[in-house]
């Protein structure tokens, strides 16, 4: 587990966003991982096509390998360039949805599906900054509720995670997922 000597905590604000990305797009590059805001929780994101850094979030959630985490894309093309979008999903993105999807190109997200997020918020800049998806999970232990305070998620993950991108105290609620056309929650 990488440790980072150097943790940044940036306040969002639209003046400093085009920092914010720029700061966030280097330090995914390089396998980093970093809390950002969406437009219903915190989500915890590294590239989603490097190995290495979906290893990274598994491990510091706790969560089971066999368990998929969600992508979030900066548009409904790059969307299809990972998974068969259904016409439900085109018709309902961007919004506050998670479609899990079969998936068209291998991602070390997930085997045959994986969710797909789109939301309505700056924070799909952020892959449309990297060209590639981000993984979109929600900030906790897994199996707890997520967290909702920036700074209670530092005290948590601590040097686990380079950038902190704090947006105040986000309350949900979390996305709907659809599996194909059924609402699971």
């Amino acid at each position: 587990m990488i440790i980072y000597s150097v943790i940044m905590l940036l306040k969002y604000s639209k003046k400093n966003e085009k920092t914010i990305i720029k700061t966030a797009v280097s330090i995914l590059r390089k396998g980093g991982l970093i809390i950002y805001p969406t437009e219903t929780l915190y989500g915890i994101g590294c590239d989603a096509t490097n190995k290495r850094a979906v290893a990274k979030v598994y491990k510091i959630k706790k969560r089971k390998r066999n368990l998929p985490v969600s992508i979030l894309v900066s548009s409904k093309t790059m969307a299809k360039k990972y998974v068969s979008l259904s016409q439900k999903a085109i018709g309902k993105l961007p919004g506050r949805y998670t479609f899990i999807l079969p998936v068209k190109r291998k991602l070390p997200v997930s085997k045959d599906m994986t969710g797909i997020r789109l939301p309505k918020h700056w924070c799909t800049k952020l892959t449309r900054a990297l060209d590639k998806p981000i993984v979109s999970t929600s900030v906790n232990i897994s199996k707890r509720k997520p967290l909702t305070d920036i700074k209670k998620i530092q005290k948590i993950f601590g040097s686990k995670i380079a950038l902190y991108i704090d947006q105040g105290k986000l309350t949900g609620p979390a996305t709907k997922v659809y599996l194909g056309k059924k609402r699971l929650r």
